[in-house]
């Protein structure tokens, strides 16, 4: 699992950065929300990343579709208070 959220942290520091969006909890609407081919790769990349963690580690797949499909995905499902 945290495997999964340091990169997923690494994301949205990359978000921050190339976007220029301050803060982080704006960085995380961008990824939930934001309907560009440009998020949809990011967000793609996550789930590749997620897969990869699933193969070395079966056990992660619960998890793993508990927080992505909760709350990383394209229509924003989720709770910015869980952050």
């Amino acid at each position: 699992m945290s495997k999964y959220l340091d990169y997923r942290n690494s994301v949205l520091e990359g978000i921050q950065v190339g976007k220029e969006i301050p803060l982080r909890e704006d960085a995380i609407i961008w990824l939930r929300t934001q309907t560009s081919q440009e998020a949809q790769a990011v967000r793609d990349e996550l789930y590749r990343y997620g897969a990869t963690l699933i193969e070395e580690t079966p056990e992660f797949l619960p998890v793993f579709n508990d927080v992505f499909y909760n709350e990383i995905t394209k229509f924003g499902i989720g709770d910015l208070a869980d952050e």
